[in-house]
Parts: C-alpha cells; structure tokens; sequence
C-alpha cells in the first residue's frame, strides 16, 4: 500500500465552527469525492488524516499570549481526535510506516 497523508491547516479555525469534528469527520463531510476515491481504493492507499494549526489561534486571543513557549500553542490532531504539539508527528509516523 501507499502511504499518503491528508494534513488540514489552520485546524484552530475549523474547530471554532465546528466544536466536535475530528479531522477524519471533515474529510469525510467537506471533500466527499475525495474521500469516496480514498475508500474506494483502500486496497493500494493508506490516508491518513491530520488537523494542524501552527499557530493555535489567533493572536489576539490572552490565552495564547500567556503561553510562555510557542511550541505549546501548535495543536495537532489525528483522525481519532487525539490531540498533540509535535507538529513533526504526522511526517515520523508516515516515514515510520515505510521502513
């Protein structure tokens, strides 16, 4: 199989509309055909679907600005919704995969 990954940006703003869509319920909500090529050919693709926001909200907001490292303000999440700030992750697991 081929190993690909689908990485959304800006993740901070779609969380803001939509409070509970993980980046796998997006995918599958906002760019359907995609999705359904993606399903149809899950015999030669292995997706993997990431949300990522560099910045973790607008600058304006106090509780970035309280932050004492950026690096705590980058907000990865995984299709599953779990939420990490190693924004490196998507890249390691996808070259994980491929030794």
């Amino acid at each position: 199989k081929t190993d690909i990954a689908l990485v959304f940006s800006a993740w901070d703003l779609v969380k803001s509309m939509e409070q509970n869509m993980n980046p796998e319920e997006f995918f599958t909500r906002y760019m359907n055909m995609l999705w359904q090529f993606c399903q149809s050919n899950s015999e030669i693709l292995q997706c993997h679907i990431w949300g990522i926001s560099a910045q973790g909200g607008e600058l304006d907001d106090k509780t970035l600005l309280d932050k004492d490292f950026p690096i705590e303000r980058i907000i990865v999440e995984d299709a599953t919704g779990n939420v990490g700030t190693d924004i490196t992750l998507p890249l390691y697991l996808l070259m994980e995969e491929s030794e």
